[in-house]
């Protein structure tokens, strides 16, 4: 099930700058329904329908494009400036050392695939 999210992540990530356009001159239903469409059919596979496939389509297709917003940022340049001080040392450092992102990605996905899919 989490293969197909990753396979979408990495479609939208290796045209990062397709998906940008895309939003810009408003053909971003043509980027994301196949990808919409993709998700909810492995969730519906998967044994959940309805309004509940639905919300955890939405919920998917969100920790992806918001992965990929952050991504698309230029990894020399997401630490620009000093650490704000309410963030600890670590917090920073998880928020622009982009090594750790795939370990956050499987950490979302994996909570919305527990929340959604009926126990095994």
């Amino acid at each position: 099930m989490a293969d197909g999210v990753h396979r979408a992540r990495a479609a939208i990530a290796t045209s990062a700058s397709v998906a940008i356009l895309a939003f810009e001159i408003g053909a971003e239903n043509q980027l994301i329904r196949p990808l919409a469409v993709a998700i909810a059919s492995e969730i519906e596979a998967a044994g959940v329908d309805g309004l509940d496939a639905g919300f955890a389509t939405v919920s998917l297709l969100a920790v992806v494009s918001g992965f990929t917003t952050v991504e698309v940022r230029r990894p020399e340049r997401a630490a620009d400036g000093p650490a704000p001080d309410a963030l600890s040392e670590g917090a920073w450092r998880g928020l622009t050392d982009f090594d750790h992102h795939d370990a956050a990605f499987d950490l979302a996905i994996e909570a919305i695939l527990d929340a959604v899919l009926p126990a095994s």
